[in-house]
């Protein structure tokens, strides 16, 4: 059997947080089996134009598909923000990965209450089946 591949989403290397923190600490570690899909601000917490979000949202999304749709890999890791800036974005990488018939992790931190509370009709409509496929797992921490 090959060697196995994860395919990640990461902040930029420059943005403040977490987890961009621990991606780093890990990065040695890991040698080639991580591929490190940079999504979302580059330097959170500072903000480009509206234009600069836009079209990086665009070429993520592009670089993004490519890789879970066409490259070799065994888990798409997804780090997930419950909150009004990258939930719906992160949502999109989401559904394609399942859509790709990739195995799914989703990692999520960054928990908003009040953007729980404002989603938690979403969750309930979202078919159990899908929660606990073979092919997604969910991981929820910082509640």
């Amino acid at each position: 059997m090959g060697q196995k591949r994860i395919l990640v989403t990461v902040p930029g290397e420059n943005a403040r947080g977490g987890i961009n923190t621990y991606y780093r600490a890990t990065k040695p570690f890991y040698k080639n089996n991580m591929v490190y899909i940079i999504r979302g601000s580059r330097n959170y917490p500072e903000h480009s134009s509206l234009l600069i979000q836009f079209t990086r949202l665009v070429f993520d999304f592009l670089f993004f598909g490519f890789n879970v749709f066409f490259t070799r890999k065994n888990l798409v890791h997804i780090n997930m923000s419950l909150d009004k800036r990258g939930f719906f974005r992160d949502t999109c990488y989401v559904f394609a990965s399942v859509i790709s018939g990739s195995r799914t992790l989703v990692f999520f931190h960054g928990w908003d209450k009040d953007y729980e509370k404002l989603l938690n009709p979403v969750y309930t409509a979202i078919p159990v089946c899908l929660w606990e496929s073979r092919w997604f797992y969910c991981f929820i921490y910082g509640v």
